[in-house]
């Protein structure tokens, strides 16, 4: 019959960001959503266009994608639970097995992210960097995007200009060597501090001490 066609569309307007899965776990994916609504998505930036959006993952792995959904104080959910909403034919309330929680995870986040609806993020002051300015090495430019997602303001180590008025102004490296001289001089009393701070951090929910 026409039933098929007419079903309800569970993930009507959803970008779903894949991360971690291998290709024919990407393939499983493509053809697990056809008729469901949602929009497959490549990346950071074009997930960022759809007011609602799912990271979802098949390992627990600190990858730029799972950071970035953190970062929007979210958890990736696992093929799984898309398998499950499609059975039911409609989104079923998210259980902290259907998450793939990265290392660093606290209980706290988990309960937090399986009490809240499905993909609402946290407003942007209740984020785990708000309030943080973090000046980026060229090395660490990709990471802007998660440094946005989490409530921070991203710095270019060219914009010597930016002296980020009010908030908490740091560098951010991956080895000290990043740091240029010039950078020292632009922001002589910011601190430097490693990328796993940040990545710590997003991770727990909570800033990590300096």
């Amino acid at each position: 019959g026409t039933s098929s066609k007419k079903e309800k569309q569970i993930f009507k307007g959803f970008g779903i960001l894949p991360t971690g899965l291998t290709s024919n776990q990407s393939k499983r994916l493509k053809n697990m959503l056809v008729n469901t609504g949602a929009t497959l998505v490549k990346d950071m930036q074009d997930a960022k266009k759809f007011e609602d959006m799912m990271v979802v993952s098949n390992r627990p792995k600190r990858t730029m994608k799972a950071l970035f959904y953190y970062a929007r104080g979210l958890i990736p959910v696992s093929m799984k639970w898309v398998k499950k909403c499609l059975d039911a034919r409609q989104q079923v309330q998210i259980q902290v097995e259907d998450l793939q929680s990265i290392p660093g995870t606290t209980d706290d986040f988990l309960a937090a992210v399986v009490s809240r609806e499905c993909a609402i993020p946290l407003p942007m002051k209740q984020r785990v960097l708000h309030g943080v300015s973090l000046v980026l090495p060229a090395t660490l430019n990709d990471w802007a995007e998660v440094i946005r997602e989490a409530g921070a303001l991203p710095i270019s180590e060219k914009d010597t200009q930016n002296l980020a008025k009010g908030g908490t102004l740091y560098i951010l490296c991956m080895e000290t060597d990043d740091v240029s001289p010039e950078m020292r001089k632009a922001w002589p009393k910011a601190q430097t501090l490693h990328m796993s701070w940040m990545v710590n951090s997003i991770a727990a929910q909570r800033l990590e001490n300096v």
